[in-house]
C-alpha cells in the first residue's frame, strides 16, 4: 500500500486540489439535499486543505521558505478580500502543483 501511494502521490494530491472546484458549480436542491451536500463539501474542503498544506510542504523543500510562505499569504489572505479570488487562488495552487510534478517525483523516490 505504501508503494502505491508513494508513485501515485502526484495523483492523488491533483484530484484532491481538483474537488473543491466543485464548490463553484451552482446547485440548486432541497433542503435535505442541500444540507447532505453541505457536509459532503465540508469533507472534500477539510481533505482538500491537508493537501493544500502537502502543496506547501514540497514548495518550501523545492523552492525555499519565501515561496512556502507567500503562498501560503496568498492562499488565506486572498479569499478574505474577495469571495471570487477563492477561485483564482485554488486555481493557481492547482498550476503550481502540477508545475512542482518533478520535484515530487523527485521527493517521493528519496522516501
Amino acid at each position: 500500500m505504501k508503494n502505491v501511494v508513494k508513485k501515485n502521490i502526484f495523483g492523488i494530491v491533483l484530484v484532491l486540489l481538483l474537488l473543491p472546484i466543485l464548490g463553484f458549480i451552482p446547485f440548486e436542491l432541497s433542503d435535505k439535499s442541500q444540507f447532505i451536500l453541505s457536509v459532503i463539501f465540508m469533507v472534500i474542503g477539510l481533505v482538500s486543505f491537508l493537501a493544500v498544506i502537502l502543496v506547501f510542504w514540497v514548495a518550501y523543500y523545492a523552492h525555499g521558505r519565501l515561496v512556502a510562505v507567500i503562498a501560503g499569504i496568498a492562499y488565506f489572505v486572498l479569499p478574505i478580500i474577495h469571495e471570487y479570488l477563492s477561485f483564482v487562488v485554488e486555481l493557481s495552487i492547482l498550476l503550481y502543483w502540477v508545475s512542482l510534478k518533478k520535484q515530487v517525483t523527485q521527493f517521493a523516490n528519496k522516501t
